[in-house]
């Protein structure tokens, strides 16, 4: 994992930062839930395959299989409400994303499962049971938490990959397609966002995200330019007007055009300078905040 990827996980898992991305999402923009109501969970995904002999009430392990998610946390809020939160940050486009995190949050449900299965086992309270429970290795009773991952784009290419489990297959006929269980991205693409919508954010991702939405607009700033540089063009801009709507009252004059032409030479830089992409730029930024 390189640095840049390293100071991103850690700047999404800070309990505020966390916190706020879910809040719009899940409640859009409503404080529901607070950094201290949320723990930190061990990002591994653990799935084990075994085979049970029950005539020796014995299991035996076949394979184990073990993925990493980038951030990984519970949430609790004093009441029986608990749900398992996750976030995937991704600077490029994955072509194969929903197969990724269905693969993730299943193996999540299968972890709890394995786990209330051994609390059974360890404390022996089956007796009471039938038999399809103990088999089961989980009661009627027994519940899990629901596990939500979001999917964090921070690249500046448009997302041209499929959102859907459905979207990533091939099928012949519409009859069967209702049968088919789908899985949808919770994909968040701050390029995509509308300003109403970044506002609803209350922490440093916010202008993160007006960053990300607008860094690599220059087609809008070319026209803002030439029209301010036209007879009666607009010269006073604010932060409305160049598609920040949170600094609505700054403004920005511009004066004194040119129609005449120039030449420029460009600068030579020192060999000891490197060029740095843009995502990389925004990672060094999201590093400062």
């Amino acid at each position: 994992m390189g640095r840049k990827d390293i100071v991103t996980k850690e700047y999404i898992r800070r309990p505020e930062i966390f916190a706020d991305i879910f809040n719009y999402r899940l409640y859009n923009g409503k404080d529901r839930i607070q950094p201290e109501q949320l723990a930190e969970e061990n990002i591994t995904e653990n799935l084990v395959l075994e085979r049970e002999e029950h005539g020796k009430q014995k299991r035996i392990k076949l394979e184990a299989v073990e993925k990493y998610r980038d951030v990984k946390k519970v949430f609790r809020d004093g009441s029986y409400r608990c749900l398992l939160l996750g976030v995937e940050e991704q600077d490029s486009v994955h072509y194969a994303m929903p197969v990724r995190e269905f693969v993730y949050d299943a193996m999540a449900y299968e972890h709890q499962i394995r786990e209330i299965s051994r609390t059974h086992r360890r404390e022996k309270d089956y007796k009471e049971h039938g038999k399809e429970e103990f088999l089961s290795g989980f009661y009627r009773e027994d519940r899990i938490l629901p596990v939500i991952t979001l999917v964090l784009y921070f690249g500046t290419a448009p997302w041209d990959g499929p959102r859907s489990l459905k979207e990533m297959m091939r099928w012949t006929g519409e009859e069967a397609e209702k049968y088919i269980q789908d899985y949808r991205l919770n994909l968040i693409i701050p390029a995509e966002m509308e300003d109403e919508e970044i506002e609803k954010l209350q922490s440093s991702l916010r202008e993160v995200f007006y960053f990300l939405k607008y860094a690599g607009d220059w087609k809008k700033l070319e026209k803002i330019l030439t029209d301010a540089s036209l007879p009666g063009g607009k010269t006073e801009l604010t932060g409305k007007d160049i598609g920040i709507s949170s600094l609505e009252k700054a403004k920005v004059q511009l004066y004194e055009f040119s129609t005449k032409e120039f030449s420029m030479t460009p600068t030579e830089l020192s060999s000891k300078y490197r060029q740095v992409p843009l995502e990389e730029l925004i990672k060094m930024l999201v590093a400062l905040l």
